[in-house]
């Protein structure tokens, strides 16, 4: 078993499977002096924190069952002018301190921006 099947299978017995995803950019992000040891293993868990809240944000997404769902970039403001489009479309937080908004109710009626 060479090096890199042993760190394959010890990555996924600790269930760290998705640094595996990155691992390669960051191996050559740090052969290139951008990245000390620290900061190999600082992104790489960061890599792997994103990727758990993105996989756990679309499982919550899904077993809720919504009957559909619409990025910020596909909302229709116009449909309701009271809603602040600019603040909600500023990157990451939503306008809100949030970094992802989900919200019920044909095109936010009576969501108290009204």
């Amino acid at each position: 078993m060479t090096k890199t099947h042993q760190l394959e299978a010890t990555l996924r017995s600790l269930k760290l499977g998705g640094m595996l995803d990155t691992i390669d950019a960051r191996l050559t992000q740090a052969a290139a002096g951008e990245l000390g040891h620290i900061e190999f293993l600082q992104v790489l868990c960061e890599d792997e924190l994103t990727r758990r809240d993105a996989a756990g944000f679309i499982r919550r997404v899904r077993e809720a069952h919504f009957e559909s769902t619409t990025t910020i970039e596909e909302f229709d403001f116009a449909y309701n002018p009271k809603v602040p489009a600019a603040q909600m479309r500023l990157p990451r937080n939503c306008g809100h301190g949030l970094k992802r908004l989900v919200a019920c109710g044909p095109t936010l009626t009576r969501s108290g921006w009204g």
